[in-house]
């Protein structure tokens, strides 16, 4: 499984254990233990946060060895190395639950450490508005672990309190700072979509709505490498009961109630387009992504990472359709057996057939009917059992949301 946060990307493992025989994983330690010995100098952060980065690309990474690579990226990196590190822990106790290979009192510990190692780091810092981006992914990852603490182990709750409470202060006084400051209104002769037209009179809703601060936005458009190949969108951001009750009534550059038609349709219209979005549309993306990153640099590191995942997730598949073609052999062999008076060998055959149909999803059956399909050149037919599967991919999607809607307000009650 891999993760990615901005330019970052590192390999979750399977299985926590399997990293203790790791010779890289030994030199993380042994440099994180230098700290114990005399005259050595004390621990090469800068060399703790490569090292973890290389376990990270090849072998994977554990609990303990995102701790590590959390405290040395922000003794190296500052606000984006504790950024990245919070939203690794976050996938990892998520990925591995109440499975993980470290009990609640060894993750409090290794949060509990962490929290000391980077405690002055994180009070000594000194955010600008430029900065806020990384503020807000660091906020948002404190509260997801937090908010998973609270459910995997409510007793043993890692103490996050000092570092959310920290980014919220500085969160709070830029934002502070950037309501008094307005931003400057820049008049351009290149030409200008209407959209940075007339986000000088919306701007303020904009951050208010998307969390986003700055001048940027009144700034011409120039061709550049970088906006060439990237789009700006701006999206609505969903809000909790009481977050929404915590915002102003009112702001400087105008109020909620007298901007309502302008929300409303960005909210409107981004939640029509995501329910009528297909399911492949997400991976359609990232698959034309990674051809145009292909085109651009050929030699870039990440792209033999993404033909990994994708060929992983496509053995995936291809194990089902063999589970599928054996369960549809053994079901032809029952009758035979039957009809010769085999029924002992009927019988194995039944409770392995039962066994599969326990854990069968028609999504697998129907994907080997079309490939089926298209071999025998039907290609209309094809379609329309494409548009059945996307259907029901999109209800089970549904199903699964809501499922986790009702885990989230169970652990809350």
């Amino acid at each position: 499984m891999l993760f990615f946060s901005d330019l970052h990307q590192f390999r979750l493992v399977s299985d926590e254990v399997q990293l203790r025989d790791s010779s890289t994983y030994q030199d993380i330690r042994s440099e994180i233990n230098r700290r114990n010995v005399p005259l050595s100098g004390g621990t090469d952060w800068d060399k703790v946060r490569v090292l973890c980065e290389q376990i990270g690309a090849n072998e994977g990474v554990d609990l303990l060895v995102a701790i590590y690579y959390t405290v040395a990226a922000t003794k190296t990196q500052g606000l984006t190395g504790l950024a990245v590190g919070l939203e690794l822990q976050t996938a990892l106790i998520k990925k591995f639950g109440s499975n993980s290979a470290f009990p609640a009192v060894r993750r409090s510990e290794l949060f509990a450490w962490m929290i000391g190692k980077i405690g002055p780091e994180i009070r000594s810092l000194k955010p600008s508005v430029k900065q806020l981006r990384e503020l807000y992914r660091c906020e948002r990852a404190c509260h997801s672990l937090h908010n998973q603490f609270n459910y995997l182990q409510p007793e043993q709750v890692p103490d996050l309190d000092m570092v959310a409470f920290t980014i919220f202060e500085y969160i709070d006084q830029l934002e502070t700072n950037a309501e008094i400051a307005q931003p400057k209104i820049i008049e351009v002769i290149p030409k200008v979509s209407l959209w940075k037209k007339l986000l000088p009179y919306f701007g303020g809703v904009s951050i208010a709505i998307i969390g986003f601060v700055g001048t940027e936005y009144v700034l011409p458009h120039i061709n550049t490498p970088k906006s060439m190949v990237t789009i700006e969108k701006t999206l609505p951001k969903v809000i909790l009961g009481e977050e929404i009750k915590a915002l102003p009534s009112s702001l400087d550059f105008g109020n909620f109630e007298s901007n309502r038609l302008s929300i409303s349709n960005l909210y409107t219209s981004q939640t029509t387009n995501l329910i009528a979005k297909k399911v492949t549309d997400d991976v359609q993306q990232a698959l034309g992504l990674t051809s145009t990153l292909s085109a651009l640099y050929p030699e870039e590191e990440t792209l033999p990472l993404m033909a990994q995942w994708q060929q992983e997730m496509l053995d995936v598949v291809e194990n089902q359709y063999r589970r599928f073609s054996q369960a549809r052999t053994n079901a032809a062999n029952i009758n035979l057996m039957i009809e010769k008076d085999r029924y002992e060998q009927a019988r194995k055959l039944s409770r392995k057939m039962e066994d599969y149909a326990i854990s069968l999803s028609p999504v697998y059956g129907r994907a080997m009917y079309i490939e089926e399909l298209i071999e025998k050149g039907e290609i209309k037919a094809s379609k329309a059992e494409i548009e059945t599967l996307l259907y029901n991919l999109k209800a089970l999607n549904l199903k699964v949301a809501l499922l986790e809607n009702k885990v989230q307000e169970s652990a809350q009650d």
